[in-house]
């Protein structure tokens, strides 16, 4: 009887969740979004015109042009300074998103998870949440990214990683040409000679 009520006990599902603050409010995401967590201050952030106010800018990931979201912006939050950057992996691309602290990984039963109160659309619409997780006397907010972007918007980020990606590539082009140009070059003065 003792081992078929650990087994009950082992076969209720976790979460997953990155836990992290957002106008002195504890948010979270399930973990696999996350690809790494950079400091804002190390990473600049260059604006770009006609984009939505919650996008704002972009910045250079190891190489890699990628969009930056406040959603604290998205979801009309009383505005912190952001300390980091969270790269993230959504709508098959890459994304960084503000926020002001980074407070822990953490596995909470999906049973904790409860669905998103009425009073909490003050706050947020409840379409970007997927419920909140109760643990003890602390409430953290469980947001849908997928939810939480429309289409449009998505659209709207991949279009500034695809533009950023071939501008780069256009260089990498040019670069190649002016090399054969110079070699060409060289090579038609040396059978002048």
């Amino acid at each position: 009887m003792e081992q078929e009520s650990k087994d009950n006990v082992q076969s209720i599902d976790t979460v997953q969740l990155f836990v992290f603050e957002l106008s002195n409010e504890d948010y979270a995401i399930e973990i696999e979004y996350v690809k790494e967590i950079t400091k804002s201050e190390e990473k600049k952030i260059t604006p770009l015109p006609n984009v939505p106010s919650f996008i704002k800018g972009i910045t250079n990931v190891r190489g890699q042009v990628v969009p930056v979201i406040d959603l604290e912006e998205k979801f009309d939050l009383n505005k912190k300074d952001a300390k980091f950057i969270v790269i993230l992996e959504m709508y098959d691309t890459t994304v960084g998103m503000l926020v002001d602290d980074v407070e822990e990984v953490m596995r909470v039963k999906e049973n904790r998870i409860k669905e998103s109160p009425k009073i909490l659309e003050e706050k947020i619409h409840t379409n970007y949440m997927k419920g909140v997780a109760v643990l003890d006397e602390r409430l953290i907010i469980i947001l849908d990214l997928n939810k939480g972007f429309g289409e449009e918007e998505a659209v709207e980020m991949r279009k500034i990683t695809d533009k950023m990606s071939s501008d780069e590539e256009e260089d990498e082009v040019e670069e190649i040409s002016d090399e054969e140009l110079k070699k060409m070059a060289a090579k038609k003065a040396r059978n002048i000679r």
